[in-house]
């Protein structure tokens, strides 16, 4: 038996390759009365993790929060050499090609609320990661606007790879307006020389979903390393976001 009844494992699926789409364990999560648990799959039990939730199990798949249909996951296959995670057959495909399934009741639904920045809330964002990372957006800059909280005023995102001088910052903020300026909720800055290739940790949203229930989405985020990656989970708090979960993933 490896989970408690009430457990229920969340999974990322990534249809990104459509020719090798895929489902992988990101965290095992259980609710203690007001108060969720997480835990990390456990990669040396993971035969019997792979008879328990591969081999053709039915899962319900979401995206941004909404119903997307369902995911039959199959045999198991290595994304690297120590990885757990098998090949997805799904009933529709996803909007953004990564989503999130369950192994039991867990996500509060609701409509996908994610959408392209206005071009007044982009030029607010690169003011922003001007004054708060030191960095000048560039094209491959990646703004989405989300309604995290779902009070109907959007959060801004905004990440990517900017190179200035000799360093090259990784970054991902989240920022929201507040009496009429923006701020910055969350920064997150892997500042590396841009001469090394080994030195990376770039953190990029994955999906969201309300997974404790409360009205808020918490957001999926995936840490790409240089020889491996790893799951995050953020939750918002006083007009802040905080990492409670770190785990899963694998690597070489």
């Amino acid at each position: 038996m490896i989970l408690a009844a009430a457990a229920v494992v969340l999974f990322g699926v990534d249809v990104s390759d459509a020719k090798r789409p895929f489902i992988e364990p990101i965290a095992i999560v259980q609710r203690r009365g007001e108060r969720q648990t997480y835990t990390e799959p456990d990669l040396h039990d993971d035969k019997q993790f792979a008879q328990e939730y591969f081999g053709g199990k039915r899962y319900e798949v979401f995206s941004s929060g909404e119903p997307m249909g369902t995911a039959f996951a199959q045999s198991r296959i290595e994304l690297s050499c120590v990885s757990l995670a098998a090949k997805v057959k799904l009933s529709n495909r996803l909007p953004y090609n990564v989503g999130l399934a369950t192994s039991g009741p867990l996500i509060e639904q609701h409509h996908d609320t994610t959408r392209e920045v206005t071009q007044a809330e982009q030029n607010a964002l690169i003011a922003l990661l001007r004054d708060r990372v030191g960095v000048n957006a560039d094209p491959s800059t990646w703004f989405i606007a989300a309604d995290f909280d779902h009070d109907g005023h959007p959060e801004l995102v905004a990440s990517g790879d900017v190179t200035m001088g000799r360093t090259e910052h990784q970054f991902l903020v989240i920022a929201a307006e507040h009496r009429g300026r923006l701020r910055a909720e969350y920064v997150y800055d892997h500042r590396k020389a841009a001469a090394i290739d080994g030195d990376q940790a770039r953190m990029e949203i994955f999906d969201q979903a309300d997974i404790d229930a409360d009205g808020v989405d918490e957001i999926i985020a995936r840490v790409h390393t240089y020889e491996g990656w790893s799951w995050r989970i953020l939750k918002r708090t006083r007009r802040a976001w905080k990492i409670v979960y770190s785990g899963g993933g694998g690597g070489c």
